[in-house]
């Protein structure tokens, strides 16, 4: 049964499980590769995938670096088992995934071109026998659930970094993949994302169109000499088998991971529509568990995993509580000079979920307090100058703390002298943290 057997090959790509050992799947590769010799002597036999790093968390050097060391690994097992280096090499195929930095991934297709070219010299191997062929498709790990329409801008602009890269073919990935089957409507866009760049952009009538920027060059260059450095790691390592056994190529892509999410969680990084810009309407449901993966094996990590389940919860309070999910904004002081914090302030609470509201400029600190007492939300934040906080913060904070039930009273800002918020937010906040203790507060831990 074809579906079947199609399930049962995605369900062990996501689980990170081969269905025989290693060494018998290199066996029936090598078969294969013999016997078209002769009858598809065009044909790419030896795929090499940097999906497992890329959707794990590795950042651009390290996947590419990753990537060839596992077609240095291929070439070994096949000529171990009878096939020439030429033969063998000229039966690789590389597939990469190409993310949202539109000039580094140009100038990691670029460097990929290069890189092998030094491999297949050292190896003794003339290049031009075995010409690099490159698929490329866009990115799983930056597909978002949050805003899913972003991912079609998303897609584009990688589609459009793969094509200046040089590819030879591409993959678009429908706008709803990280939620669903695509359907009709999803692939036709996708598909159509493809045709225009190469029927109205005419993208493929040029010849490497980022050759000669200085900004492009440099960067090959210095992608290029980090993702030789991984890929010397990987063969001091034994190879990428042995890496792979021993735990360390999932301990320096955990390690990607987890610098991208802390880049992510303080907004260092952007993911439009999940963790700046959100949209602020509602989730239409919620957010599932995404598959499990085998023990040792590298999991899909999507970037706006954390937002998501973080919105879900947040979300689901507010339905519960809609003073719990519910932030006032109480403005003080010049609105012609506070509103930026303001609109800080909303992006902020509403990358949670959470409603946003305010009633405008409040003249005094009674004004500001009664306001907010009005509105009933469970969570207040001042906003305006740091010099209106100096006057004004400290008396709006005790009036509200003087009520029965007092709320969550925060500040948009830097820490304010003798001003005793329950906690602040600027530039440098975790938002995950921030928004995660507060729901913990203001909805009992729900």
């Amino acid at each position: 049964d074809v579906s079947s057997a199609a399930s049962d090959v995605y369900k062990r790509q996501v689980e990170g499980t081969l269905p025989v050992p290693a060494g018998q799947l290199y066996d029936e590769l090598a078969d294969i590769t013999r016997r078209v010799g002769e009858d598809a002597p065009a044909l790419r036999t030896l795929p090499v995938f940097e999906d497992p790093w890329h959707d794990g968390g590795a950042d651009g050097a390290l996947g590419l670096g990753l990537t060839l060391a596992a077609a240095v690994t291929a070439l070994r097992e096949m000529e171990s088992r009878g096939l020439s280096l030429e033969e063998a090499a000229a039966r690789i195929h590389f597939n990469l995934c190409v993310g949202s930095d539109f000039f580094l991934e140009i100038a990691r297709l670029r460097a990929l071109r290069i890189l092998w070219s030094r491999v297949l010299t050292a190896c003794g191997v003339d290049p031009a026998v075995a010409p690099i062929m490159v698929h490329a498709r866009t990115s799983r790990r930056t597909g978002t659930r949050l805003d899913p329409h972003v991912n079609m801008l998303r897609a584009t602009t990688q589609a459009m970094s793969a094509v200046l890269g040089g590819v030879d073919s591409l993959h678009v990935a429908p706008f709803d993949e990280a939620i669903a089957l695509p359907d009709e409507f999803s692939r036709r866009i996708a598909r159509n994302v493809q045709l225009i760049l190469a029927h109205e952009c005419r993208f493929d009538h040029v010849a490497d169109p980022a050759g000669g920027s200085w900004f492009v060059e440099k960067l090959t260059a210095e992608v290029a000499a980090a993702a030789w450095s991984h890929f010397q790691a990987a063969e001091e390592a034994g190879g990428m088998l042995t890496a792979l056994e021993n735990g360390l190529v999932q301990e320096w892509v955990g390690a990607a991971s987890e610098k991208r999410a802390a880049r992510l969680a303080t907004r260092r990084e952007v993911l439009i529509g999940t963790n700046q810009y959100p949209d602020p309407h509602a989730l239409k449901e919620p957010v599932v568990q995404e598959s499990g993966t085998a023990e040792g094996a590298i999991p899909l990590r999507r970037d706006g995993v954390p937002f998501e389940k973080l919105r879900s919860r947040i979300e689901a309070m507010g339905q519960a509580d809609p003073a719990a999910g519910r932030v006032f904004c109480a403005c003080l002081g010049d609105v012609s000079r506070y509103m930026p914090r303001l609109e800080f302030a909303r992006r902020f609470y509403r990358v949670g979920g959470f409603e946003v509201t305010d009633s405008g400029f409040a003249a005094t600190a009674a004004d500001a307090a009664a306001a907010a007492r009005a509105d009933g939300a469970r969570t207040v934040v001042l906003v305006g100058l740091d010099t209106t906080y100096a006057e004004l913060a400290g008396p709006v904070l005790e009036a509200l703390k003087m009520e029965p039930d007092p709320p969550v009273v925060m500040l948009a800002g830097a820490p304010v002298e003798g001003v005793a918020v329950d906690g602040t937010i600027n530039m440098k906040s975790n938002v995950l943290d921030v928004l995660a203790r507060l729901a913990d507060t203001v909805g009992g831990g729900s």
